[in-house]
């Protein structure tokens, strides 16, 4: 019995480790890909605006969220389950993605991040440390759905939605805070 439970336990050790707590080999890539694509890409900024963790939290939930096969099907994943060359080029996704991607982005945020790099950068030079406090604070009060079905219609390719529209006056009145 006693060697019984040790093989389980060992069983049990192997499978974790080889799936990363429960992930595919197959969705261990995309989430290792993608992450590097965002770490890498024209767009590395993003790491020093939402946080370190930006990348690897928003692969996984985009992953976790649409699947392999669905980011394969909208070309965000190679035939090998790895990054697309071009990410930025994908003018639009399937609904699922779309609804990943739109969570991946307003979760992985990391509004503090967002608050030191405008303090410590020159996008908000003119700008008072009490005004970007305002102005991110703004931001997070922006009803969540609100802002996803924003992230989600752009993903789509919807730019012209009234969702984007009205997130855009939403955050164009944050903007004010910058100013005041």
């Amino acid at each position: 019995m006693h060697r019984r439970v040790l093989a389980a336990v060992a069983a049990t050790v192997l499978l974790f480790t080889t799936t990363s707590c429960g992930q595919s080999k197959e969705e261990k890539t995309a989430i290792d890909s993608l992450t590097e694509k965002i770490k890498s890409g024209d767009d590395n900024d993003n790491i020093e605006i939402f946080g370190d963790d930006f990348p690897h939290c928003f692969a996984e939930k985009l992953v976790n969220g649409a699947g392999v096969e669905e980011l394969k099907k909208d070309k965000v994943l190679d035939d090998e389950g790895k990054a697309a060359e071009d990410i930025s080029s994908i003018d639009k996704v399937s609904d699922k993605t779309a609804d990943a991607f739109a969570d991946a982005e307003y979760d992985c945020i990391d509004f503090d991040s967002v608050r030191t790099y405008l303090k410590d950068s020159d996008e908000a030079k003119d700008a008072t440390d009490e005004q970007v406090d305002a102005y991110v604070d703004c931001l997070q009060d922006i009803d969540e759905d609100e802002w996803k079905a924003s992230n989600k219609d752009q993903a789509m390719g919807k730019a012209d939605s009234e969702n984007v529209t009205k997130f855009g006056e939403e955050s164009a009145e944050c903007q004010k805070k910058l100013e005041e």
